[in-house]
């Protein structure tokens, strides 16, 4: 699927929306240089599971998520997010910016042109189980398996990192 997939919506603690991919479906967002670019966008949302895609080759980020709470990503291959765009070669294929209570896990992460899961601001989320890989940055050498900056009261925990151009796992004030 060439598409970038914007809930409009939120669920709730006992009725979540759950994005669920049957085996072998991709997601690879938009065209280059139009519209969104990630796979999946989520910005002022709660309760939403985006569980088992493949996303691959966006020109943005592979999963975005922003000012969101009680999001949970699980069992999800991200790779090759901003390869394919000049004007965004750096880019990570999990990205939590000001995000509460979410949870990452069971995902796969590799060859992104940055970091393979990034958090950032927010805090109180769970990152665990997840393999992270073969990230490289293009512009500079700050391709990490893990990071999180500027994010408090994170679980980390369980993960695997390895041949990362950078660290496997960053924390940063």
């Amino acid at each position: 699927y060439a598409e970038s997939v914007l809930p409009a919506y939120s669920g709730t603690a006992g009725n979540p929306i759950t994005y669920w991919g049957d085996p072998g479906v991709t997601v690879t967002g938009t065209a280059p240089g139009t519209g969104f670019g990630a796979a999946f966008g989520l910005t002022t949302k709660s309760y939403i599971v985006i569980d088992g895609f493949n996303v691959t080759n966006t020109w943005y980020k592979g999963i975005y998520v922003d000012a969101s709470d009680h999001i949970t990503l699980s069992n999800n291959r991200v790779s090759y997010a901003g390869s394919t765009s000049p004007t965004h070669p750096y880019e990570q294929g999990i990205y939590l910016r000001n995000t509460t209570y979410s949870t990452i896990t069971g995902n796969t992460t590799d060859h992104n042109t940055c970091i393979g899961i990034r958090v950032t601001t927010g805090g109180y989320n769970l990152i665990s189980n997840n393999i992270s890989y073969s990230n490289y940055s293009v512009i500079e050498s700050d391709a990490a398996g893990i990071e999180l900056t500027g994010s408090s009261n994170n679980t980390v925990i369980n993960n695997i990192t390895y041949s990362n151009e950078d660290s496997g796992i960053n924390v940063y004030l």
